[in-house]
């Protein structure tokens, strides 16, 4: 019945279809590689972007801890973002689990705003 569909269908069905097909495979292989803390459900390519203000991002991390923990994973686009809420969470991350996390990508967002006076 779907092969039907496609078939007679236009070609631009059947490439819309394969888009929100592949979409759909490529956020579940991500979601299931990648064992990151929980978080609001994002969407595939463009993350938690409609759902984040930039200005009020420390009070958007705080509810999220509310509802998801002291730890909190986002995806800002194809990127993704771990939010550590408490102090005691942070000296963890940073002072005991130090050599797990040191390898964490450079953000060219950070470049920028160490330049500027």
């Amino acid at each position: 019945m779907i092969q039907e569909f496609l078939l007679s269908g236009s070609i631009g069905t059947t490439f819309l279809v394969a888009i929100v097909t592949g979409l759909v495979v490529y956020w579940l292989i991500q979601k299931w590689k990648y064992k990151y803390p929980p978080g609001p459900i994002a969407f595939p390519l463009i993350g938690n972007m409609m759902q984040v203000d930039l200005k009020t991002l420390h009070e958007q991390a705080f509810e999220w801890s509310k509802k998801y923990g002291p730890v909190v994973s986002i995806r800002l686009g194809p990127m993704p973002l771990v939010y550590v809420n408490t102090i005691d969470t942070a000296l963890e991350v940073l002072v005991k689990k130090s050599t797990d996390f040191a390898s964490r990508r450079s953000i060219p967002s950070n470049n920028i705003c160490k330049e500027t006076p």
